[in-house]
């Protein structure tokens, strides 16, 4: 250990020149440009558990979530690291000038600035720092030493930080610089207190200071980056678990929110885009976004969804079919989603279409539903393709007399399904229809299809029966869940 010291100690303080003596204390503008180096891996040190455990912890928002911190983190520690080298600072001692120069190289400029002369030195004296260690009720003291040089106007050039435990090894540095520059030498433990008398100058020591000011400075900015972060966490928390409207402040329950929201009853399709205009290639795409296929620009909200609404429209859609044509009423709003892991995301969504073939449909409504909680349950995502489908309503019937049901195809999976899904629909055990979905499907994404039943086969109690994948032709996690039955009643 002493030897480690003694050898720090060379690095720091080269006393083996006879010409030139070397100082190398670490300067305030030294531990400013290391300082983003210092965030950048506290950024780091937080990011990757954070990802590694994004299945536990809340998923942020904005700037603060795990990819931004490592990112961010990332190029901290480069631009700090980038500083560190851009920099060098230190006291030149020249025994043959008998002077103390302090040279600084700051990006590619090197400058030399005369400090003092040897005459001007009063002396050479120790400077001790103490640290707490330990718990509270076994805390000891450890004291570090450092060297600096007091001129005769009171002035302290710090040429040693106080880094070494060893007294007795600093001053033995301390003795050696002083015969060198043919100055007194000063000893001893805690603070040097200078100050100018009308006899010269009085040099005592008081009890040591546990941080050098730069040190609180960087434990209080690490201290309030940490606090910041975790009150950031507890709030995102906080909004996804509450529902906004039990989390608002007893003096604002009263007040209409600056933008109105909606919640998603069913499953819905958000088509992202920043335009606030409404043209026709946005109309084709909300329009596939219930119809099918959707556009690739479009991301899945599961039920219990949350948006703001920006801006409102509608328009109608003639949808063309083989022999006929029918005029589908759509309405539309541009939103951006306040809950979810999609947070954030700005786009337009169908609200509610009206279809003279089916019936109404609303995707979003203006207030929570009872079950909102229940709906904002988060599916279990496995590893692989797993493939399941879910009857939406109670089956209403259309002017044609017609049982419609609006089925999902849905993969729950935690990877993309790219073939092609058969879903067998029979209807007290005999063949209905047969429906092909065609990928791809995300995971945890879902595709509609309409299922219409003719009255004289829905006119008593019935059972309908979909199965997807019945042929097994696809490899899935769960092959269990591939059957939904609905009981029809009239």
């Amino acid at each position: 250990m002493h030897y480690t010291q003694e050898y720090q100690m060379r690095s720091l303080l080269d006393l083996d020149n006879d010409v030139v003596l070397r100082a190398d204390p670490e300067t305030p503008l030294e531990s400013l440009f290391g300082l983003p180096a210092t965030l950048g891996v506290l950024g780091l040190i937080i990011g990757v558990p954070w990802l590694l455990l994004s299945n536990w912890l809340p998923a942020g928002s904005g700037i603060f979530t795990p990819g931004s911190l490592i990112v961010g983190g990332g190029l901290l520690l480069w631009v700090g690291l980038y500083l560190i080298k851009q920099i060098d600072a230190h006291y030149l001692i020249h025994l043959e000038n008998r002077d103390v120069v302090y040279y600084r190289r700051l990006f590619g400029d090197d400058r030399l600035t005369h400090v003092c002369d040897f005459s001007e030195v009063h002396c050479i004296a120790t400077e001790t720092k103490t640290e707490r260690k330990g718990s509270t009720k076994h805390r000891t003291l450890l004291h570090r030493h450092g060297l600096s040089i007091v001129l005769k106007s009171g002035k302290k050039l710090r040429i040693i930080d106080p880094l070494f435990e060893s007294l007795t090894l600093v001053s033995q540095q301390g003795r050696r610089l002083a015969d060198a520059m043919g100055v007194a030498f000063r000893s001893g433990h805690g603070k040097l207190v200078v100050r100018r008398t009308s006899n010269g100058l009085d040099l005592k020591y008081k009890e040591a200071s546990h941080l050098h000011f730069l040190e609180q400075l960087q434990v209080g900015c690490l201290v309030l980056v940490c606090l910041g972060m975790l009150i950031l966490a507890a709030m995102k928390s906080w909004d996804e678990n509450v529902s906004p409207i039990v989390a608002r402040p007893v003096e604002l329950a009263n007040r209409v929110p600056t933008q109105p929201s909606l919640w998603a009853v069913d499953p819905a399709s958000l088509v992202v885009t920043d335009s606030a205009a409404l043209n026709a290639d946005l109309k084709r795409g909300l329009v596939k976004s219930v119809y099918g296929p959707a556009p690739k620009s479009s991301l899945a909200l599961p039920q219990g969804s949350q948006v703001e609404i920006l801006s409102r429209d509608a328009y109608d859609y003639v949808m063309k079919e083989k022999s006929s044509k029918r005029t589908v009423k759509f309405q539309v709003a541009r939103v951006r989603v306040t809950w979810g892991e999609m947070t954030g995301k700005t786009g337009w969504t169908v609200v509610k279409y009206d279809d003279p073939k089916l019936y109404p449909i609303t995707i979003w409504v203006p207030q929570p539903p009872k079950n909102l909680e229940q709906m904002r349950r988060k599916p279990i995502i496995k590893k692989g393709v797993d493939l399941t489908c879910e009857v939406l309503n109670d089956g209403l019937t259309n002017p044609q007399g017609e049982r419609i049901y609006q089925v999902l195809v849905i993969n729950r999976g935690g990877v993309a399904f790219t073939g092609d899904a058969l879903v067998k629909v029979t209807l007290d055990g005999k063949a209905l229809k047969d429906e092909k979905i065609k990928g791809p499907l995300k995971a945890d994404q879902a595709k509609p299809f309409v299922l219409a039943i003719p009255p004289a086969k829905a006119d008593g109690q019935n059972v309908l029966t979909l199965v997807v994948d019945p042929h097994n032709e696809h490899p899935e996690t769960d092959e269990r869940n591939n059957t939904q039955k609905v009981l029809l009643s009239r």
